[in-house]
């Protein structure tokens, strides 16, 4: 990437800062963040630097924060076809996830926001959408607890979620989806989600688990579920599977039917 091409894509994130200060309607963030996704594009394609990159992202946050802000005071749930003035995601082309998603990071107050964003800067770590959720959910439920010590379980580390689950681990880790595709099937919504690969959906585990489908499983799913629990908390995970984009939300597919355990057939 040449000079004049760094310098001309930073002009035009110093143009959406501009922009955004100056949004007040959801129509007006959601154009400039939609400018901005352009330009993070056009930052991968032409090979940007890692820290021009990173002004990228920051700036497309700083557009979801605004609009989360927005949403969470203007968008309320009103009656189908209703005339009564209220706004509904479908009539700004907001998806329910993308609204919860930024309604979080609107909870964080604009100080520690950029606290949390100078650090990770000075200490040469990544600002991602992901981690900046983590981090907004978790300083919004400090102090809150879990509801159940009985739904505990350490997450892992560089080891595989399973082990010591039926069979011992053997094999390289692989990305393993809690919320399978398969049951996904014929809700396009989820699925797409799940392409994502959300950290509240993925778990690593060794090739033997994974062989045969055996992650794939009730109780292999429920121990996943309870180290997701460990880590954002029980509020927070139940809020997120409540909210994921079913067409038909079914009992079994709640939080705590799939933590409930199952008896085993032998």
């Amino acid at each position: 990437m040449s000079t004049g091409d760094e310098g001309k894509s930073l002009a035009l994130i110093t143009e959406a800062e501009a922009a955004l200060a100056r949004a007040e309607h959801i129509i007006d963030v959601l154009d400039v963040r939609e400018r901005v996704v352009g330009i993070d594009a056009l930052l991968h394609a032409i090979g940007a630097g890692y820290e021009l990159q990173q002004r990228a992202t920051i700036m497309r946050l700083k557009c979801e924060r605004k609009a989360g802000a927005w949403l969470a005071e203007n968008v309320h749930q009103g009656r189908p076809g209703a005339d009564n003035g209220v706004v509904r995601l479908g009539d700004i082309s907001v998806t329910r996830w993308q609204s919860h998603r930024w309604q979080a990071y609107a909870t964080l107050p604009e100080t520690r926001f950029h606290e949390w964003v100078d650090e990770h800067i000075s200490k040469g770590w990544e600002v991602t959408a992901s981690g900046l959720y983590r981090y907004a959910t978790n300083n919004d439920n400090k102090g809150k607890g879990i509801a159940s010590s009985q739904l505990l379980l350490a997450p892992t580390n560089q080891q595989c979620a399973l082990r010591g689950y039926l069979i011992p681990c053997d094999g390289p880790l692989t990305g393993q989806h809690i919320i399978s595709k398969q049951m996904a099937r014929g809700n396009d919504a989820v699925r797409d989600l799940l392409r994502t690969c959300p950290p509240e959906l993925m778990a690593q585990v060794c090739y033997q688990h994974n062989v045969g489908k055996m992650a794939d499983s009730h109780n292999a799913r429920r121990i996943l579920l309870l180290q997701k629990v460990y880590e954002y908390g029980l509020e927070h995970m139940n809020a997120y599977i409540r909210n994921l984009p079913w067409k038909v939300h079914s009992p079994e597919l709640s939080l705590m039917a799939m933590l409930e355990p199952k008896e085993v057939k032998t």
